[in-house]
């Protein structure tokens, strides 16, 4: 339906407009990166793309013990 309508939009511009839709997820990664934070990642994003965006873990980080959590009513 999103990208019907940004179609529908771009038609008063565009005979037949074309572009590209992506889905992005805000993304907490935290603990042991270097650059800790909120990210916009692609849903398709893995975790270890999710840590490299972070810049990588620290020395002293447990790679073997990754914690994924999610929000209540998210799959």
């Amino acid at each position: 339906q999103v990208q019907a309508r940004i179609a529908e939009v771009l038609r008063r511009f565009e005979t037949e407009p074309r572009f590209v839709f992506t889905v992005l997820h805000r993304v907490a990664v935290t603990g042991e990166v270097r650059l800790p934070g909120l990210y916009t990642l692609p849903a398709e994003t893995t975790i270890p793309q999710a840590v490299a965006a972070a810049a990588g873990p620290t020395p002293q980080a447990a790679v073997g013990r990754v914690r994924l959590v999610r929000p209540e009513g998210v799959t």
